[in-house]
């Protein structure tokens, strides 16, 4: 199977493509995206774009791969935040652009979640805090 994937220099994206890459049943990887993944792997090819508009329906570097998934972090989020809303409790989101190795946004967020335990800032209590 031939997948074709967006989003793989984010942190959801790349943790999506290393779980691909050690699936047997996926033969090959196209990375799409604006930047570099930093990963090289015999199933992994990448196709280095600047802008998304650029690509068009039937472009033959984008034939035979498989569509299984089509979300952007965007859509992620706000997802969660309207789950956390309907269950009554509020959420922020606070970008999808965040970047970094992921123990340490893990940590910025973990701090986030002991300010509004202790202080109730930035956010009252009880909330869900979301980034991708």
């Amino acid at each position: 199977m031939k997948l074709i994937i967006t989003g793989t220099t984010g942190m959801v994206g790349e943790g999506v493509l290393l779980t691909c890459l050690a699936m047997p049943e996926i033969t090959s990887i196209l990375s799409v995206s604006r930047r570099p993944v930093g990963i090289t792997h015999p199933k992994l090819s990448e196709l280095l774009v600047s802008d998304f508009v650029q690509l068009q329906p039937g472009d033959p570097r984008l034939q035979g791969g498989q569509v299984v998934m089509l979300a952007t972090p965007q859509m992620s989020l706000d997802a969660a935040a309207a789950l956390a809303r309907a269950q009554g409790v509020a959420a922020h989101v606070l970008s999808d652009e965040i970047e970094g190795e992921s123990r340490v946004v893990g940590q910025v967020h973990a701090a986030l979640a002991r300010s509004v335990a202790r202080r109730g800032e930035p956010f009252a209590r009880p909330c869900v805090i979301l980034s991708g």
